[in-house]
């Protein structure tokens, strides 16, 4: 019996420095010894690089996942509104947050149901 590989699950930071190492010219049998990864993993990434390179430059640079928010127009609103109150040093809570997401979405026609 042979023995299960770990599995590696890598930041979309490392992912796209992969990326630019196939850019270069490396193979992706090398980049995939290199992270840990399978070459299957590796094709993955090229064929999303321009979804990964996105959010790279969202910011999304330690995220290891891509699920999505449910409402896209409140969250990105809300992620505007964040990083905008952290520029002014002014402290943000979970209440807060909230607050703020129902009146965005209060503000783009959705019920408060729709946010439960």
């Amino acid at each position: 019996m042979s023995a299960r590989k770990k599995r590696t699950v890598l930041t979309v930071s490392e992912k796209v420095a992969a990326l630019d190492k196939l850019a270069a010219g490396a193979d992706q049998a090398t980049v995939a010894d290199e992270y840990g990864v399978t070459v299957a993993a590796v094709s993955l990434w090229k064929k999303s690089e321009r979804s990964l390179r996105e959010r790279w430059e969202e910011g999304q640079v330690k995220a290891k996942s891509s699920k999505l928010a449910k409402y896209q127009k409140v969250d990105k609103a809300l992620n505007v509104w964040f990083k905008e109150r952290r520029a002014e040093n002014t402290p943000v809570n979970q209440i807060l947050l909230s607050t703020q997401a129902k009146v965005f979405a209060e503000k783009l026609g959705m019920t408060l149901e729709m946010l439960k």
